[in-house]
């Protein structure tokens, strides 16, 4: 049988291995957490959660209501009864009304709906990525030139070309040329 010392020894060892485990848990942790990407991509999931509130809004409350006069319907309570609720031979103005009777139904309104929003989503993603690029072609502009042999990219202070390895300081007799507009844009649909 152990001896009262040794089962103390042991419940010791086993404390200091538990806490070194979840001081290394907490520290990996933390070091997560401080990276910027994941508070970057905490705040893009909040901005594109609010982004589609307002793309929903802008369809729901300005788009579709004029295309509703147009159909001579809300948009949004366009649906077929699939199986009748618990009123017989009742007629249903919305959607809402037929769920609180017990219908089911089909809600084709709100597909079309939720699909033109996604268009209208889709359609400011790329106005903003197109803005976007358009300001960091400005920047490859300032800090870009072309290598004389290879017409690669390089950094505008680079010795050495990293496509071909030719030496671009002008110890050949040719340094690397500044970027014109045309071959930035070029470069940046590549």
């Amino acid at each position: 049988m152990p001896r009262l010392e040794e089962v103390e020894q042991g419940l010791l060892e086993s404390h200091h291995t538990i806490t070194k485990h979840a001081t290394s848990i907490w520290t990996d942790f933390k070091d997560f957490l401080n990276r910027g990407n994941v508070v970057s991509l905490a705040i893009g999931i909040i901005m594109g959660a609010q982004f589609n509130n307002i793309i929903s809004s802008l369809t729901d409350d300005i788009i579709m209501p004029p295309v509703g006069l147009v159909t001579g319907n809300n948009f949004k309570n366009l649906f077929v009864i699939i199986r009748a609720g618990s009123t017989l031979n009742a007629t249903y103005e919305t959607v809402d009304q037929a769920r609180d009777d017990g219908a089911v139904t089909f809600n084709y309104g709100r597909f079309i709906q939720t699909i033109i929003n996604f268009f209208f989503i889709a359609f400011a993603l790329f106005w903003i990525v197109k803005v976007t690029q358009r300001f960091q072609r400005k920047s490859l502009k300032a800090t870009s030139a072309k290598c004389p042999y290879c017409l690669s990219n390089v950094a505008k202070g680079a010795k050495k070309c990293p496509a071909c390895t030719s030496w671009i300081d002008g110890r050949d007799g040719e340094t690397a040329a500044p970027l014109s507009p045309d071959e930035s844009e070029d470069n940046d649909d590549n």
